[in-house]
């Protein structure tokens, strides 16, 4: 029983995501990252990820309940990248 308990913790720890809303979380109810790792402060640029096995620019965006629910190493979306709520974006190719 002790087994099947340390199993669980250590099951769950790796099926959470490596996101904690810092460089990349969840943001309506879609998973966001920032899109260059050097730059992860307030005014950098983010975009939406693609849920995982997505090849090429889809938006098909992997749908959260929490920053957990992400991961950092997901592809963007789509060709749109926003700095602050959505206000500034821009299509890069």
């Amino acid at each position: 029983m002790i087994a099947l308990v340390v199993f669980g913790m250590i099951v769950e720890k790796t099926a959470a995501g490596d996101c904690d809303g810092s460089r990349c979380g969840c943001y309506k109810g879609y998973c966001w990252a920032y899109v260059n790792q050097g730059h992860v402060q307030v005014g950098s640029w983010w975009c939406y990820t693609q849920r995982s096995g997505v090849m090429g620019k889809r938006s098909m965006w992997q749908e959260c309940c929490s920053d957990s629910d992400c991961f950092w190493h997901r592809t963007c979306g789509n060709h749109v990248q926003y700095r602050g709520e959505e206000e500034e974006y821009r299509t890069v190719c």
